[in-house]
């Protein structure tokens, strides 16, 4: 178990048979919407609930079967409670808590790096519990093939923000740090060290990036997700159109890094140099190789990508003696 502790004191509300349950709050009820607490309707399943909204904006997903209640306390005031499936009606606060540790073991068996990281980002960002993590292999996604992770996009408002890890050791990102050893660098210097720190120990580019993913939720959560409570914008298409402007701006317009890599490893990339090759030229690459290292390079200036470094630089930072240090 990593040093962060996820235990706590806080215990379930207690109330008797005779305290009054109720509807969850809506729009107009007694309470001004800045208390409300809003669940979602199941698209797929109307007489099933997605997820609930909490009076600050943070939207949480349910697994399926479980509900929003308000429980009508003694002292007269309104408590948010989750029906689980099975029936069991706990307080939202130790809910919460339990998606938190349920997060932390899973990634505990994958790595325990990982872990220790997640637990240290949620220090500064608590609202990073809505999120989901696969663990998987570039067997499974062959983009994992060049990075530690990517984030998965959600496909509406009502999906929780999701990351992939690659759960492959280190040996792994000692190959990454030659593949793409332009970005390994730039982490280095968002970071603060040396890249020859980084050599000796791949575990910091491994850890890195899984923050660096993080880093893409926290993004979506709070520039995207809670600001659309506000302006009523759909935070998905607003991700999605902010994204496709900003990857427009790519020496290889519209194509990341990693699938770059995809594309030189097939010959997909050289056909379409050279035919491309006027363009290419006119910006001053005058190779392949040269298109693949200015891409590299460019997309770690853009907006979203830099929001990303920067999170996981300070998280690392702040942290460096547990996360780091430790394993070393």
């Amino acid at each position: 178990m990593s040093e962060y502790d996820l235990r706590a004191s806080e215990s379930d509300i207690k109330f008797s048979a005779s305290d009054q349950q109720v509807s969850p709050i809506r729009p107009g009820g007694p309470l001004p919407d800045h208390m409300l607490w809003e669940a979602s309707v199941n698209q797929n399943d109307p007489s099933m609930e997605s997820g609930v909204t909490t009076p600050d904006g943070d939207y949480f997903p349910f697994d399926h079967g479980e509900s929003l209640i308000m429980i009508m306390m003694p002292d007269g005031q309104r408590q948010p409670f989750i029906r689980l499936k099975s029936g069991q009606q706990i307080s939202f606060e130790s809910w919460r808590l339990s998606r938190r540790q349920e997060l932390a073991e899973v990634l505990e068996n994958v790595d325990e790096d990982y872990q220790a990281a997640y637990l240290a980002a949620l220090e500064d960002f608590p609202h990073l519990d809505q999120m989901q993590v696969e663990s998987a292999t570039s067997q499974q996604y062959p983009e994992l093939k060049y990075t530690g992770g990517f984030w998965r996009k959600p496909q509406s408002d009502a999906d929780a923000p999701k990351i992939v890890v690659n759960m492959e050791q280190n040996r792994h990102y000692e190959q990454l740090l030659i593949d793409r050893e332009l970005s390994a660098r730039k982490s280095a210097e968002v970071i603060g060290i040396d890249f020859e720190v980084m050599k000796k120990h791949p575990n910091i580019l491994k850890l890195f990036i899984f923050l660096h993913e993080i880093g893409h939720v926290e993004d979506y959560i709070t520039n995207f997700r809670k600001k659309s409570e506000s302006d009523g914008s759909d935070p998905v298409q607003a991700k999605r159109e902010k994204r496709k402007q900003e990857m427009a701006t790519l020496p290889i317009p519209g194509v990341d890094p990693v699938y770059a890599r995809q594309m030189y490893d097939s010959g997909e990339l050289q056909t379409s140099y050279a035919i491309h090759q006027k363009y290419f030229q006119s910006i001053g690459l005058w190779s392949v190789e040269d298109a693949l290292d200015a891409n590299e390079i460019a997309y770690h200036e853009l907006p979203s990508e830099r929001y990303a470094d920067q999170q996981a630089g300070e998280i690392l930072r702040k942290h460096w003696n547990i996360l780091i240090n430790h394993t070393k």
